[in-house]
């Protein structure tokens, strides 16, 4: 019987473990929902449930009523914060990136709950990391968390993490590229106009991909 449980069933039992909540009769004296109601959706797969006593059960069972009616999604405030630090883009510094390999450094801080993480707009996974840029970059001209990945592959004009030599440090550029040539531009604005571009050599890497930008 248990393998035939509702979504629905299966999530009420969680909560009701999660929370300590001993039985279908402690449930519905503290939600409100009657205890027949409770118990039919426990035991028969095929029963539905009306939305005032879905509501009820939300609030009782602390989770949110999407989740607790089809699963999907956080189960409630708490766990999407949680999921967030599991699952967000670490926020990492310029000066980390000089001085470890980008992937050694991103299983570090996956092993961490202290690193903060926010979530990427366009989606989250383990390649992507966020920087706090408080001035304006390129043509990005507000402050805000600039999210890379460092397994993609810049097209022309894009931002990207680079480093020149092996020594230097990491630094904003961009790539661009003609015909069968590849070139990084500099973008400080201290460096004269026609010194800024030079053609990418084995010597230099690319450490990571322009992905998106929060304003903040």
């Amino acid at each position: 019987m248990q393998s035939r449980q509702s979504v629905l069933a299966k999530n009420i039992e969680k909560r009701m473990h999660d929370l300590n909540i001993p039985s279908n009769l402690a449930l519905s004296k503290a939600s409100g929902v009657s205890r027949v109601v409770i118990t039919n959706i426990l035991r028969h797969p095929e029963k539905s449930i009306m939305a005032d006593s879905a509501l009820l059960l939300s609030k009782h069972l602390k989770c949110r009523i999407e989740w607790l009616l089809t699963g999907e999604g956080p189960i409630n405030h708490d766990d999407e914060i949680n999921h967030q630090r599991r699952s967000g883009a670490p926020l990492l510094l310029l000066n980390d990136i000089t001085e470890q390999n980008i992937e050694d450094l991103l299983l570090k801080v996956s092993q961490s709950d202290t690193i903060p993480r926010f979530m990427c707009p366009t989606g989250n996974k383990p390649s992507i990391f966020a920087i706090w840029q408080s001035q304006p970059i390129g043509r990005i001209n507000h402050a805000g968390y600039l999210y890379f990945d460092h397994k993609k592959l810049p097209t022309s004009g894009q931002l990207v993490i680079a480093k020149t030599t092996p020594e230097s440090a990491a630094e904003y550029m961009e790539f661009y590229a003609t015909y069968d040539k590849k070139f990084l531009r500099y973008i400080e604005r201290n460096i004269p106009e026609g010194l800024r571009m030079i053609e990418l050599k084995e010597t230099m890497q690319i450490i990571a991909t322009f992905e998106s930008f929060v304003i903040t």
